[in-house]
C-alpha cells in the first residue's frame, strides 16, 4: 500500500512536471517571439557576428540601413558595408573586442548596397553561450541626417559667431538674452551676463527718448518687424550709430516665441558722411560756410521774409592782390592768410551777419535785418577795420586790403542769384576804381558792366568781322610847318553800339588780353599803309604804332614785329614804337633789353606821355629812345598856366641835352604851338593841325601841304 501510494505520488509528481516543462516551454517560445518581434520592429539596425566576423543574424532595420536583404549578410563578412579605407581599423576592432570584450560606441562611415556613404554609431556588446562560444551584438544608429544637421548648425553658429554684424536672441520677453555672438560684445563692450543687467533691455542703453522705443514696438507687433538706425551707449560711455533689423518669431498659433536683433554698426560710416557733408557745405580752409551753403542760407532768409524788399542785404568782401601773396610766398601761406581773414571778419561780425567763403579769395555776409544804407555802411567799415592791421606768419607781415561789393534785394530781384550777382558786380566796379574801396550796386552800375561784358565778348571777333579800323594824325615839324610822319590810332565800330571809344575798349582788351592779336593787327595794319604811302612816294617819313603794356610783357613781341616788316617788305626806320613811360617804368630792365632790341632791328622808339610816370633821367640815358612825347595835360594851358609852361620847357630842354627829340600832342592854339617853337620843341601833334584821318583823307591833306 506505502509502495503504490509513493508510486503514485511519483506520478503525480511526473504529470505536475510535464504540465510545467510545458507551460515553461510555452513561455520561452512566447517571449522568444516577443524578442524577435522587437528585434524586428525597431528602429535600430541590430547584427550579430561570430568570432570570425561572419553575420549571424540581422534584423530589418539593419538590412534596411544598408539596403541588403538577410540572405545577402548573413554568413557574409561584415566589412562587406565598410568603406574600404576603414576596413583594416574595423577588423582590429573587431578581433579586439572579442579579446577584451569591451568596445566603446564610435562613429564609423559605411557603404550602402547602391554605393552611398553613410554615418553611424554604433555600439557592441559581448554574448557568451553555455557552449562557449561567443557573439557580438552590435547596434547600428544612421546619423547621417542627424550629421548633416550638426553640421548645418556649425555653420550656423560659425557663421554667427564670425559675423561683422552684432546678433542677439531673446525669449518672447526682449529683456531675457538667449544668445549674442561676438561681433555684439565687440559693438557695444558689454557681455551676455552684463547686457541682461542693463535697464529697460538692450536697445535702451543710447539716447532715444520713451516715444522712439514706443513707435518702434508698435510696428513690431504690427509688422513684426523694425528696420531703422538706434544710438546706443557703449560700456565705455561711448555713443555709437546702428542699422537696427529687428524681427519677431512666432509660433504656428502666431504667438511670439523671440525676437532676433542685428546690429550693423556704422559709426565710423556716419562721421565719414558727417564730413563729407561738411566739405560740401563748409570750407576746409576756413572753416566758414562755402559757397552752396551761403546759397542755402540766403534763399531761406528771402523766403523768411514776406517782403525781403530793402530788408535783405549782401556783402561781398574781394582780397585785393591776393594773388601776389600766393606769387611771392607760397600756397600754403595764401591759405594761412584766408584763414586769418576769415577768423576777423567772422569774429567781428558774429552777432550780426552770417559769414561765408565763397572760394578764391572771395567772401560773403548776409544781413538779415538791414535798418538802412548807414547800417550797411557800418558793417563794411568794421570789415576794413578788422582787416586794417598788418597779419604775421612766422615772423612775416602782410598788409591786405578789400574791394567791397554790397547789393539790396529789390522788388525785381529773382532770387539768390541775384542778390550775390549783383554784389560781385558792385566787386567788378570797386576793382576797376583801383580796389579799397564798397561799392553798392545800381541799375545804372548795371548798365555799364552789362555794356562791359559785350565789348569783351565782341572784342574776340572784332578783327575778323572788319570792325576795326586805324586813323592817322599828322605830325608836324615845327619850324618848317611840313608833315614828317603820323601816329596810327585804333577805332572801333560796333555793329550796334556804333563807334566805341578807344579808351574804353582798349582798357578792356588790355585786361582780357585781347590786345595781343589786336596790337599785333595794328603794327601790320600800319605797316601795310606805310608800305602803300612809300609807294605812292608821299612825305611820309613814319608811322607811330603804340604798344600795350600787355604786349611789352610778351616775350616774342620783337619777334613778332621783325616777321610783320620782313612780310610786308618795308624799311624798319618807317615805323616808330610808343610806349608811355608808367608802361616803360613797371619792367623798366625789360624795357631796356627790348628798346636794345627793337633799336637794332632798325625802328625808331618814343615815350609816350612823358611827364606823367616817375622815370629817373639815370635810365633815361640807358634807353636807346630817340624822341620823348609831352604829355597834353601840360599842353593844354600852356601861356595862361606857369607850372604846366615850366614843365613842359623843361622838359624839352632836359631832352635837347640828352640828344632826344621832343613833340608835343593835344595842341589846339596858336598860342601853344608859338610857345613851343620859341622853346625849341621839334614837332606838333594835334587839332591845331588835323584831327586823326582815315587813309584817303590823310592823302588829301598831305597833297594839299605841298
Amino acid at each position: 500500500m506505502k509502495e503504490f501510494d509513493m508510486e503514485q505520488e511519483n506520478k503525480e509528481s511526473l504529470e505536475k512536471s510535464c504540465e510545467c516543462s510545458v507551460e515553461l516551454k510555452k513561455e520561452l517560445k512566447d517571449k522568444e517571439q516577443l524578442l524577435n518581434a522587437i528585434f524586428q520592429v525597431t528602429n535600430v539596425g541590430i547584427c550579430v557576428t561570430d568570432e570570425s566576423g561572419s553575420f549571424t543574424i540581422v534584423n530589418d532595420a539593419y538590412c534596411k540601413i544598408y539596403g541588403y536583404t538577410r540572405e545577402e549578410l548573413v554568413g557574409n563578412h561584415f566589412t562587406k558595408i565598410i568603406s574600404e579605407e576603414n576596413c583594416e581599423d574595423a577588423r582590429k576592432a573587431h578581433d579586439k573586442f572579442f579579446n577584451e570584450g569591451f568596445e566603446m560606441g564610435r562613429e564609423w562611415s559605411v557603404i550602402t548596397k547602391d554605393g552611398r556613404v553613410l554615418n553611424v554609431y554604433s555600439s557592441a556588446a559581448l554574448l557568451k553561450q553555455e557552449d562557449g562560444k561567443k557573439y557580438k551584438v552590435t547596434t547600428i544608429n544612421d546619423i547621417t541626417e542627424f550629421k548633416e544637421t550638426h553640421n548645418k548648425l556649425n555653420l550656423v553658429a560659425y557663421a554667427l559667431s564670425s559675423a561683422n554684424d552684432g546678433i542677439i536672441f531673446t525669449t518672447a520677453n526682449p529683456s531675457e538674452i538667449l544668445y549674442i555672438n561676438e561681433a555684439m560684445v565687440k559693438i557695444t563692450g558689454f557681455t551676455l551676463e552684463e547686457l541682461e543687467k542693463q535697464p529697460g533691455g538692450f536697445l535702451k542703453t543710447g539716447p532715444e527718448d520713451h516715444s522712439f522705443y514706443a513707435d518702434m514696438w508698435a510696428k513690431i507687433e504690427k509688422e513684426g518687424f523694425w528696420q531703422g538706425e538706434i544710438r546706443g551707449r557703449k560700456k565705455n560711455k561711448e555713443e555709437y550709430v546702428a542699422e537696427l533689423n529687428l524681427n519677431r518669431i512666432t509660433d504656428s498659433d502666431g504667438e511670439t516665441t523671440n525676437y532676433v536683433a542685428i546690429l550693423n554698426e556704422i559709426t565710423e560710416k556716419k562721421k565719414v558722411e558727417k564730413r563729407i557733408q561738411y566739405l560740401a557745405t563748409y570750407s576746409s580752409i576756413t572753416n566758414l560756410p562755402n559757397r552752396q551753403h551761403f546759397e542755402g542760407t540766403l534763399s531761406k532768409a528771402i523766403k523768411k521774409h514776406e517782403n525781403p524788399h530793402g530788408k535783405l542785404a549782401t556783402v561781398m568782401v574781394d582780397l585785393d592782390r591776393f594773388k601776389n601773396v600766393n606769387d611771392n610766398y607760397s600756397f600754403a601761406m595764401g591759405n594761412k592768410l584766408l584763414r586769418a581773414v576769415a577768423y576777423r571778419i567772422r569774429n567781428t561780425l558774429k552777432d550780426i551777419a552770417t559769414v561765408a567763403y565763397l572760394g578764391e579769395d572771395h567772401f560773403g555776409i548776409l544781413l538779415d535785418q538791414v535798418l538802412g544804407m548807414n547800417s550797411v555802411c557800418n558793417v563794411t567799415q568794421k570789415i576794413k577795420q578788422a582787416l586794417s592791421e598788418p597779419f604775421i606768419f612766422d615772423n612775416v607781415h602782410i598788409s591786405i586790403t578789400a574791394s567791397i561789393g554790397v547789393s539790396f534785394y529789390r522788388r525785381e530781384s529773382k532770387g539768390s542769384e541775384d542778390l550775390i550777382s549783383h554784389a560781385e558786380k558792385a566787386i567788378a566796379e570797386a576793382k576797376r576804381l583801383g580796389g579799397d574801396c564798397m561799392q553798392v550796386y545800381t541799375i545804372e552800375m548795371n548798365r555799364k558792366l552789362t555794356r562791359r561784358s559785350q565789348l569783351e565778348n565782341d572784342l574776340k571777333t572784332a578783327i575778323k568781322n572788319h570792325e576795326l579800323f586805324l586813323v592817322y594824325q599828322p605830325q608836324i615839324e615845327l619850324q618848317k610847318e611840313q608833315i614828317i610822319g603820323v601816329e596810327a590810332l585804333i577805332r572801333w565800330k560796333h555793329p550796334t553800339l556804333g563807334m566805341v571809344p578807344p579808351d574804353e575798349f582798349i582798357a578792356i582788351a588790355e585786361e582780357t588780353g585781347s590786345i595781343l592779336p589786336i596790337g599785333q593787327w595794328v603794327i601790320k595794319t600800319a605797316a601795310e599803309q606805310a608800305k602803300k604811302w612809300e609807294t605812292m612816294k608821299l612825305p611820309i617819313k613814319k608811322v607811330a604804332v603804340n604798344l600795350s603794356s600787355v604786349q611789352l610783357k610778351h616775350d616774342h613781341i620783337c619777334k613778332v614785329i621783325k616777321e610783320i616788316l620782313e612780310e610786308v617788305d618795308i624799311k624798319p626806320d618807317s615805323l616808330e614804337i610808343e610806349l608811355t613811360e608808367s608802361t616803360m617804368m613797371e619792367d623798366i630792365k625789360k624795357s631796356i633789353d627790348i628798346f636794345n632790341s627793337l633799336k637794332q632791328m632798325g625802328l625808331k622808339i618814343a615815350v609816350d606821355d612823358f611827364g606823367t610816370g616817375y622815370s629817373s633821367l639815370s635810365y633815361l640815358r640807358k634807353i636807346p629812345i630817340n624822341k620823348l612825347k609831352i604829355d597834353r595835360s601840360f599842353i593844354m594851358d600852356l601861356g595862361s598856366d606857369f607850372e604846366g609852361s615850366v614843365i613842359t620847357k623843361t622838359i624839352i630842354h632836359m631832352a635837347k641835352n640828352l640828344g632826344f627829340k621832343v613833340i608835343a600832342e593835344g595842341t589846339e592854339t596858336k598860342e601853344q604851338i608859338q610857345y613851343l617853337r620859341e622853346n625849341g620843341c621839334d614837332e606838333a601833334q594835334g587839332y591845331y593841325y588835323s584831327k586823326p584821318l582815315l587813309p584817303a583823307e590823310l592823302e588829301k591833306f598831305v597833297l594839299s601841304k605841298r
